[in-house]
């Protein structure tokens, strides 16, 4: 809504709607006759007769003829630049097609093969054995039986872990001898050999090492992925931790979204990796400032991994089962990881509070929520601020009591609903 202050520089409206129901979200009117717009903010909402009073020579009035205007539905927790690369990937997703079996999906990994010339990528996602029982992690021996001579990369839904076949890691100069990150995990057998299984930060490692596309193509994949946004009712998304799975999506996106028609308004945080890098020079204190279209809030952490990975950090293992070892490929007894030593997340935490960013934390098992609550509490105790705004991030076992705890941080929990209505058997 603008201001009083706005509103008296004003003299008419781009744009006045009226002619049907006109839902405002307020308790005090919940409905109201007609809406005046100027510059992509509201100047008055109510009765017709008030309303109009805005209206000039060069205003548009839109005669709703009995439809509905609403508010855009946020989208609260997103990637716009992995999904916009994913989505021209092989679709191989349960969810898509729940006829595949552990053998159809190979087939179609090989039908994919015979229509390349050796040395093209085949690249798909959304392979899940949460969903499907019957299939099994895909190590690089697997994928060679669908090719040794095309590089493979096969993306889980949770997309948190990757398959490759070994001509990806040939093409890609990873050997047995890569040092693991701190916030990942390149597998190898006992032998110390690579399995072709990469979880984490690893696997993001080998999503950015894909062949270049064009400029155009790739500013193409991430208009897309902005339509099914705006299909599906968005008008303003949350984009949790910038990925870089499309060279300079940052800057094509920015572009795309300050267009004057552009449909969506985006919201954005920085992977704490990419603050450390300074791939955003000079724009973080401006876009903190509020740019309407694309503005970078804060910073985004992992803390721990997928429940489907098998990486989130627990107070208790994961019960062993076929699931865990055959289909993810785990060990017996397995507690997942932290992907931050305790000490180094909470300097890093005071750091960006300090600066006064807002912090997202991805953060899922009991024990992984438990040190973040800690770590909050120690921040905020030392450096009190209001309105912080800090954030947790899917929080899929979280405790009553640490649960009351971040209540009275005044944390923002944010839960992943679709996780129990997809994969609440599982869990």
């Amino acid at each position: 809504m603008a201001t009083e202050k706005e509103q008296s520089q004003v003299t008419t409206a781009d744009v006045i709607f009226l002619g049907g129901d006109i839902i405002t979200v307020s308790d005090a009117n919940p409905t109201a006759e007609a809406l005046a717009i100027k510059d992509g903010k509201i100047l008055s909402v109510g009765q017709c007769e008030d309303v109009l009073k805005w209206q000039g020579n060069e205003t548009q009035i839109i005669d709703l003829q009995g439809k509905t205007l609403m508010p855009g539905l946020i989208e609260p927790h997103t990637h716009l630049e992995l999904s916009a690369g994913i989505y021209d990937w092989i679709d191989i997703s349960q969810i898509n097609n729940p006829d595949y079996s552990y053998e159809s999906i190979l087939q179609t990994l090989r039908d994919a093969a015979a229509t390349k010339t050796p040395g093209e990528w085949i690249t798909a996602f959304g392979y899940d054995p949460i969903i499907n029982r019957e299939l099994r992690a895909l190590t690089a021996d697997i994928l060679d039986t669908v090719s040794s001579v095309h590089p493979i990369i096969v993306m889980i839904q949770s997309m948190h872990t990757t398959f490759v076949n070994h001509k990806a890691l040939e093409v890609l100069g990873i050997t047995d001898a890569i040092a693991q990150p701190p916030d990942g995990c390149f597998e190898k057998d006992e032998k110390g050999k690579l399995t072709g299984i990469l979880r984490e930060s690893a696997s993001q490692r080998v999503v950015s090492y894909l062949p270049l596309k064009t400029q155009r193509e790739n500013t193409e994949v991430v208009y897309k992925q902005i339509e099914r946004f705006v299909q599906a009712g968005y008008t303003t998304i949350w984009d949790a931790g910038l990925i870089p799975a499309i060279p300079k999506a940052d800057s094509i996106i920015r572009e795309l979204v300050q267009a004057k028609d552009s449909p969506l308004r985006i919201i954005a945080s920085n992977s704490q990796a990419d603050m450390i890098k300074h791939r955003f020079p000079g724009r973080l204190a401006e876009e903190r400032g509020g740019n309407n279209r694309f503005r970078t809030t804060g910073v985004k952490f992992w803390y721990d991994g997928s429940p489907y990975t098998g990486n989130i950090f627990l107070q208790e293992p994961y019960v062993d089962s076929e699931l865990m070892q055959k289909g993810l490929g785990l060990p017996a007894n397995n507690c997942g990881q932290r992907l931050y030593a305790k000490e180094k997340f909470e300097q890093l935490v005071q750091k960006y509070h300090d600066d006064g960013w807002q912090i997202a934390v991805h953060t899922q098992g009991d024990r992984a929520i438990k040190e973040v609550v800690d770590t909050f509490e120690k921040v905020l105790a030392k450096s009190p601020r209001k309105d912080h705004r800090h954030r947790l991030e899917h929080c899929i076992l979280f405790s009553e009591g640490d649960l009351m705890r971040a209540a009275k941080l005044g944390l923002t929990v944010s839960f992943h609903i679709n996780h129990i209505y997809y994969y609440g058997e599982a869990l």
